[in-house]
């Protein structure tokens, strides 16, 4: 099979503040609200508000302001859905066009935006009950428990105050009792989720084991740190998008935002569970070598790569610079850090790094202000039981093909089942089966199973 005759999915969100002083924004939230025009449509003009729920990062002025403080003051972040450079559902690239025909209130989404630059807006479609906190109770009937969700990354003992008078803060929202904005959890409490138990909800320990089901398996860890998964009670099927065979389309605004800082950006599936420490070299805005006083190469120090097969991008190193490539791939990551986001969770308040680099898993990278490497990287913990291009059917039985990927669970050609209650999925809507199942497809096959509770390390 030729390599431009698939693909798939994986991303990262950008996103931008109505907040002026903001130098970075970055947040999970749930969309409260959608502007329509005259004729009642939501359109790529339309204002999204945002709903601030957890910041793993932001500038302090709009932090206090899109935070939900105990008073209950909060603003929410507003952007149009054109401002946004780069928008996915799940793991596909989309148009403004294409998350206008979906997006509604009550939508789980993460983004991201720098020195007023709006990178993307990720809209979770595959998983939007999971959640990642502490367990912080289990019902006396043992049906459901409770999970605690912080809401910024100011952690017990890094806690940060602004005091009333401090000016370069002025425009921070502050207690009306206090006079001064104090980042915790008593002033910023964490949001809190019911979640259903039944009797096979898994507890999956670190090394992937199930270490017990049911309610007494959940109480036992009541106070640890975990991803809540939902129960998927059928299979599902997704179709990508029209094209989605053909690289050429692949490589386009839908996915590189049209803007040379998103040039960078790459997809692929997880190939090994090592992040590797490394120095890279320093580039220019026009990506060619920084050199030192004595003209040699500069190099900087810090960063880490996480290897991939590479499915779309650019190569930003050595001959290749500026090139599309296909295949395995070294990926290093920007030295000041990597914003993970994890099933639509930015996760660095919890380590979860064995649920992020693991074999099979789909991944999305993105780089920012002329960088060629990456610092927002999206994970899919939840890897497809079958994907590729369908080759053939056969009554319920189904053949696709996928690249050959040495270490991946999941790849090459595959054969599946298709169940009779499955359900079918074209950018978080349903469709009719005959639209999905169809020779030159490109699907992504999703088991069923029961709710589950992953520990974090």
């Amino acid at each position: 099979m030729k390599q431009n005759s698939f693909s798939i999915c994986l991303l990262i969100l950008c996103s931008s503040v109505t907040v002026a002083m903001a130098s970075s924004t970055i947040l999970n939230g749930m969309i409260e609200g959608i502007t329509t025009n005259s004729e009642g449509q939501v359109t790529a003009d339309s204002k999204v508000k945002l709903r601030a729920t957890h910041s793993p990062y932001c500038s302090e002025t709009p932090l206090s302001r899109l935070l939900t403080h105990r008073s209950g003051h909060y603003e929410p972040f507003t952007r149009k859905i054109s401002d946004y450079k780069t928008l996915f559902i799940d793991e596909v690239p989309v148009t403004p066009e294409q998350m206008a025909a979906i997006l509604k209130p009550g939508m789980r989404g993460t983004m991201f935006m720098n020195r007023k630059f709006p990178y993307f807006l990720r809209i979770e479609a595959r998983n939007p009950g999971s959640q990642i906190g502490h367990v912080a109770e289990v019902s006396k009937s043992g049906d459901h428990a409770v999970i605690s969700s912080p809401q910024h990354n100011h952690g017990p003992g890094r806690e940060r105050v602004i005091g009333k008078e401090d000016s370069h803060w002025k425009g921070t929202y502050h207690d009306p009792e206090e006079g001064i904005t104090t980042f915790s959890d008593t002033h910023y409490p964490p949001n809190l989720h019911e979640v259903a138990i039944k009797e096979a909800t898994e507890v999956i320990a670190v090394d992937g084991s199930v270490q017990g089901t049911g309610a007494d398996a959940v109480l036992a860890i009541v106070g640890k740190a975990v991803l809540y998964q939902p129960e998927r009670s059928v299979q599902r099927i997704e179709l990508l998008p029209e094209g989605y065979g053909d690289w050429s389309l692949l490589q386009t605004e839908a996915f590189l935002g049209n803007h040379p800082q998103m040039k960078f950006s790459q997809m692929g599936v997880m190939r090994s569970t090592q992040v590797v420490p490394h120095t890279i070299p320093a580039r220019n805005s026009d990506g060619s070598p920084q050199l030192t006083k004595s003209g040699d190469p500069k190099q900087i120090k810090g960063g880490i790569s996480y290897h991939m097969y590479r499915l779309l991008g650019m190569d930003g190193h050595g001959e290749r610079f500026g090139e599309s490539y296909v295949g395995d791939y070294q990926v290093p990551i920007y030295h000041k850090g990597a914003w993970n986001i994890l099933d639509g969770y930015y996760s660095i308040r919890f380590n979860f790094d064995h649920l992020m680099y693991k074999p099979g898993n789909f991944v999305v990278s993105t780089a920012r202000r002329t960088r060629v490497t990456p610092d927002s990287i999206m994970y899919s913990t939840e890897q497809p039981s079958a994907w590729g291009t369908i080759t053939a059917m056969e009554g319920k039985t189904i053949t696709v093909e996928a690249p050959e990927i040495e270490g991946v669970p999941v790849s090459g050609i595959q054969r599946f089942e298709v169940a009779e209650d499955t359900e079918f999925v074209h950018l978080s809507k349903p469709i009719p089966r005959t639209d999905a199942l169809k020779v030159g497809a490109l699907v992504k096959v999703f088991k069923p199973h029961p709710a589950r509770f992953f520990l974090a390390k």
